[in-house]
């Protein structure tokens, strides 16, 4: 085992005497990382905020509602609509039409194919 470290004190006197004798090298060695560690301890924040959540519940319980309710007391819950309401609103289709400098999205009737 000595003789694994047997030229690390001299390796680590030199350096020392190096680092000492030039100022430049002490600033960033010593200076740089506490500059550092404030900037960073006061920017980064673990606090959870504003993130953007998606629950899908099929099974349309209140349960479900009233426990994402109590785990989560401050989010905004809103409820987009039911499976029924979404078939049918995604077989709906619009038409966009130009009506000057503008459009206008209107439902749209569709002709059967003729063949």
């Amino acid at each position: 085992m000595n003789a694994l470290f047997y030229g690390l004190w001299p390796v680590c006197r030199k350096e020392f005497t190096h680092i000492v004798r030039d100022p430049g090298t002490l600033f960033f060695a010593l200076l740089i990382p506490l500059i550092q560690l404030f900037l960073f301890g006061f920017a980064v924040d673990t606090n959870i905020r504003q993130i953007p959540t998606v629950v899908f519940d099929e099974s349309h319980s209140h349960a479900r509602n009233q426990w994402l309710r109590e785990r989560l007391p401050n989010a905004s819950i809103i409820s987009i609509g039911h499976r029924s309401t979404l078939v049918a609103f995604h077989r709906r289709r619009l038409a966009l039409e130009r009506d000057g400098s503008r459009f206008i999205v209107r439902e749209a009737t569709l002709k059967p194919a003729t063949e």
